[in-house]
């Protein structure tokens, strides 16, 4: 059901919701490639109808741990209505090494 494309602008990425429901547990998944620098973090914030939620998580990228890629926001969620739209924002900080994601997230 989520999409993970990527664009400067969020109208491209947006994704209808099919149904009613509550989106909780967030995940995201950063590649491997973001550890390679030792210094940097990314903000991912869960977007309803183009406004933020309380729905976020930050990964940060220094060391060079694996399990440090996976970022998750298990305590807040965000109810959305059939044909609201979703998206995930990215705020890089302080020079993270540019890198792919993945997200997930439980919808009921």
């Amino acid at each position: 059901m989520f999409d993970t494309g990527v664009d400067l602008n969020e109208s491209p990425v947006l994704q209808s919701m099919p149904a009613s429901g509550v989106l909780s547990h967030f995940y995201v998944r950063l590649s491997g490639s973001a550890f390679n620098r030792e210094k940097g973090s990314y903000t991912f914030i869960v977007r309803r109808n183009g406004g933020d939620t309380s729905v976020t998580c930050t990964i940060g990228v220094g060391g060079k741990d694996p399990a440090g890629l996976v970022g998750m926001d298990l305590e807040n969620r965000v109810e959305v209505a059939e044909g609201d739209t979703i998206s995930i924002s990215c705020t890089p900080s302080d020079g993270p090494h540019a890198t792919s994601m993945r997200w997930t997230a439980r919808f009921e």
